[in-house]
């Protein structure tokens, strides 16, 4: 996988998440000017986005920076550069995909479809 961070590479890393999260505010304030309608959906996205550059920014304190959060990994630095406020590698983050895909859709019964209107046809 990936390996260690070197020292220029978490400056780097934390620079662009510093202003990451400088430009958040930003957002947000302009999202609070009086007379705005502010979607309360997109605020609690950036919301989120805010706490999760504020991990990564703690990761980065604690020395636990670039490590997969599930399978204690090295996070490729292309990775980190592309989402610096990621916490997984790329393969657990395709496994919580597929598992939050299969969650939230259920079982595939687009066969039983068919099946329903043949029986209301009275066959």
């Amino acid at each position: 996988m990936g390996q260690s961070l070197n020292e220029e590479q978490k400056s780097y890393l934390r620079n662009r998440l510093l202003c990451k999260r400088t430009s958040l505010r930003d957002l947000s304030a302009d999202m609070a000017l009086p007379g705005q309608s502010v979607n309360l959906q997109l605020a609690d996205r950036e919301i989120s986005r805010q706490k999760e550059i504020n991990d990564a920014i703690l990761r980065l304190d604690t020395n636990t920076y670039g490590m997969c959060q599930e399978c204690d990994a090295f996070i490729p630095f292309k990775r980190l550069q592309a989402l610096p406020e990621t916490r997984f590698c790329i393969d657990c983050e395709k496994s919580f995909e597929v598992e939050n895909r299969l969650q939230t859709s259920g079982p595939d019964t687009s066969f039983l479809r068919g099946m329903r209107s043949y029986e209301n046809k009275g066959y």
